[in-house]
């Protein structure tokens, strides 16, 4: 985010504030531009500490999974992966799903 499109956010926060609370629209604290960027920068941090978690998962997931199951089934499962958006989020709910829907007798 560029600090022109951070002073928009904090104008319109600043502005729905005044707006939600006219009484008290002198003692509210007002959103800068540079609030706006270190938000906008630790969001950003937290969203790539979690990406890499559920990139550490699916590839424990998929250890998993290839351990179980034959060659075979799993070029089919992988196949199947394929087919999905290629995302940390959509690997590690692919990878769990067919953990938990193959055969309890493995």
């Amino acid at each position: 985010m560029d600090y022109a499109k951070a002073a928009r956010v904090a104008a319109r926060r600043n502005a729905r504030l005044r707006q939600r609370y006219p009484l008290l629209a002198g003692l509210l604290r007002r959103y800068t531009a540079e609030q706006v960027l270190r938000e906008f920068a630790g969001y950003n941090g937290r969203m790539q500490e979690a990406q890499a978690t559920m990139r550490a998962r699916a590839a424990l997931l998929e250890e998993q999974v290839r351990a179980l199951v034959t060659r075979e089934e799993f070029a089919a499962l992988a196949g199947r992966r394929k087919a999905l958006p290629a995302s940390a989020e959509y690997d590690t709910d692919s990878w769990h799903e067919a953990l938990k829907n193959l055969p309890a007798e493995r």
